[in-house]
């Protein structure tokens, strides 16, 4: 698998320690790749339900039907596998070279390990290395946060946003009085 680059060529990537002992290079999901899998697999619409309102009825999103839930839940399940899959497929590198002694050991208990590099790495992570829920949910979150923006990141943008409006010459236009404000009801689900 080929090492993720930066613009400027500086690595990527975060380095993580699994209960088993092994290190390993986790490097940031694809976000279209994210995206993708979001848009494949839904939430279901949920049902519409009848309440009272004041001038009578009115039909509104039920959150709380059984069966959307169940749904829901299936969708996410099945959402959260494939991107797990994903994630050690395409996210976590390991360079086996240190870990010789261990393949021919489980090879003792297995079939021999394939010669493709990707297809070695993968068998290692998943008959190995990854031992505990909490290795996949290291890998996963580490990978998926390397594609968020940091609070950082949030901060410095604020900040240099604000200063390109300091700079910049108004219109004419006044801006508008507190008591010009225009309320707005917000229903909460």
């Amino acid at each position: 698998m080929a090492k993720a680059k930066e613009a400027n060529n500086k690595f990527i990537g975060e380095s993580k320690v699994l209960s088993s002992g092994v290190t390993v290079t986790v490097i940031p999901f694809p976000p279209g790749l994210l995206q993708r899998i979001n848009s494949d697999h839904p939430d279901p619409v949920p049902p519409k339900k009848t309440i009272k309102v004041l001038d009578g009825t009115e039909e509104v999103d039920n959150f709380k039907d059984e069966t959307y839930l169940a749904e829901k839940e299936s969708v996410t399940a099945q959402r959260n596998s494939l991107l797990g899959e994903a994630v050690i497929e395409l996210c976590v590198e390991v360079d086996l070279k240190p870990y010789a002694k261990e393949i021919t050991k489980l090879e003792r208990f297995t079939s021999p390990y394939p010669d493709d590099t990707d297809e070695r790495r993968m068998r290692f992570l998943q008959e190995f290395a990854l031992r505990t829920r909490g290795d996949y949910e290291v890998v996963i979150t580490s990978a998926i946060t390397q594609i968020a923006i940091s609070d950082e990141e949030v901060q410095e943008r604020i900040a240099t946003f604000q200063s390109n409006l300091s700079q910049r010459a108004t219109n004419g236009a006044k801006t508008s009085r507190s008591n010009e404000a225009i309320p707005l009801e917000v229903e909460s689900t």
